[in-house]
């Protein structure tokens, strides 16, 4: 669980956490959210073998795309293809109740080695 200064105690981020959570070699990694500087660790799990999930926000795959690039998450293009899948949900009213739908699945299919564009196939819409 990470935390902010208390006391005499040091901060402790996500980015920490998944290091150390990567020292034990985790059959499977589960980080709520990325945001920032561990994402990039968890890219980095991702390519040398370990199964992963995570969130972050985005509207689009191409926004998700984008979003993981640009500051301050940074994951380099290259690393990007070690995603297998992009799942979109939103939430949306039935019968009075909020639930979460998918509104579009992708999968990334792989990164053009002439044009560097990560390309992607729509599963389901």
């Amino acid at each position: 669980m990470t935390r902010e200064i208390f006391g005499e105690k040091g901060k402790i981020d996500m980015y920490e956490l998944l290091r150390a959570a990567l020292r034990q070699r985790p059959e499977y990694i589960i980080v709520g959210e990325v945001r920032g500087r561990e994402a990039l660790t968890l890219f980095q799990a991702m390519t040398t073998g370990h199964t992963t999930n995570s969130t972050l926000h985005a509207d689009s795959v191409s926004g998700a795309i984008h979003r993981l690039e640009s500051p301050p998450i940074e994951v380099p293009r290259p690393m990007l293809e070690a995603l297998d899948i992009i799942s979109i949900q939103v939430q949306v009213y039935i019968e009075g109740r909020r639930v979460r739908r998918n509104v579009e699945i992708a999968e990334i299919v792989h990164l053009d080695p002439h044009t560097k564009m990560l390309r992607t196939s729509t599963v389901f819409q």
